[in-house]
Order: C-alpha cells, then structure tokens, then sequence
C-alpha cells in the first residue's frame, strides 16, 4: 500500500479518492506583491553570504543534523548549488528535517483542489497532467513530468489548475502555501529561474 501520512478517509470528497494534500491542507495565503517584484535584500544578509559554510568567516545558523543532511541533498540537485542557506532553511523550516515519501500513483492533488502547499522533489518522478474524459472513460493530457529538483505549485490562484501524480516512489519536502508566498515575495529574484507554476504550465498548454 502507498504510505501517505495522517490518512483520514472522511476528509475525501465523494466519488473520488482524497489527494495527498487534501489530506493535508492548510490555510491559503495569496500572493501580496506581483510576481515580477523582486525585493531588496536586507543589508545583514547579503546574497551568497551564506551560501557556502566553508568559506572563511561566513556565518550559518545552527540546525538540527536531519536538516543538515536534507540541505547537502539540496545541493546536489539542479538549480540548487548556489542558493544562500537562509533561503534553503526557510524552505525547509516545516520540514522538521523529514522527507515525505510516497509509492508510485499516488496523487498529490486534483485540479480544482484548494492550493495548500508547494512541493520540492528530493527524489523519483511527478506527473503533472490534465484530467480529460474519451468516450466515457476517464483519460488525462499529460502536461510535463518533472524530476528531482523540481519546485512546484501555485502562486496566483487559490485552487489547482491541473493534477498530480507520482510516477515512481518519491521524496518530497511540503512547503506551506502561506510559507511559500513569503519567501517568493522576499527572494523572487532568486527563486523565479527554478519554480514550476502550474497554471503558467496550463496556459502554455493551451
């Protein structure tokens, strides 16, 4: 059977199984700034200040040795060699220094589902896909499949514009939405080259 944690059968609509997040979902924040804004850093952290611990008198915060380990993971994926490790720990400050995992077909969310979280593949394979019906059954449009470095969700909308699903067994850090919105709103000059949206990927689609 799939792991999923803190499964609770009543929180699933009718007709259909519970998503992954719907099993999970928390408070939805929407975005207080345009996306194109980039604000300025503050002047205490200076970009790659702390981006790399073994240059000489740069300063890294204490953390916990299950959070160390997920960040040296961060730093062998894509996209994700150069980011300062104030960005990398607010990403994972909800974490607890734990990975979610999940067996392959697992759906993460449905379209149309509140946006509840982002998602930051450690490991394995998402489907991102449009559901579609084809003479009765059942059937999906498959918007891209996205590998280990992937940073993915929503930004602007308050419900999912497409779904997802894992495609081989995965690991994945879940980052709140309200969590999220804050730091994209605070680094976006940093994050804009390595997110996914999902409805920018439904757009194109269309």
């Amino acid at each position: 059977q799939p792991y999923v944690r803190f499964v609770d059968q009543q929180q699933q609509p009718p007709g259909r199984s519970g998503s992954y997040a719907q099993l999970q979902q928390q408070p939805v924040q929407q975005l207080q700034q345009p996306r194109q804004l980039q604000p300025q850093r503050s002047p205490f952290q200076p970009h790659c200040a702390l981006h790399n611990p073994e240059r000489g008198g740069a300063f890294r915060p204490s953390i916990s040795p299950a959070t160390d380990v997920l960040m040296r993971r961060l730093r062998r994926l894509p996209g994700f060699k150069n980011i300062p490790d104030s960005l990398l720990l607010g990403l994972l400050a909800g974490s607890a220094g734990l990975a979610d995992k999940l067996q392959e077909g697992v759906t993460l969310f449905h379209q149309g589902e509140r946006t509840g979280f982002w998602y930051l593949l450690l490991s394995g394979q998402i489907e991102v896909y449009l559901p579609s019906t084809t003479h009765g059954l059942e059937a999906s449009v498959t918007l891209s499949v996205l590998s280990a470095g992937s940073l993915f969700g929503e930004l602007e909308v308050p419900v999912h514009t497409c779904s997802a699903r894992t495609r081989k067994p995965s690991e994945f850090i879940r980052i709140s939405q309200s969590s999220f919105v804050n730091l994209y709103n605070k680094n976006a000059d940093v994050l804009h080259s390595i997110v996914v949206v999902m409805q920018d990927m439904v757009s194109e689609e269309k």
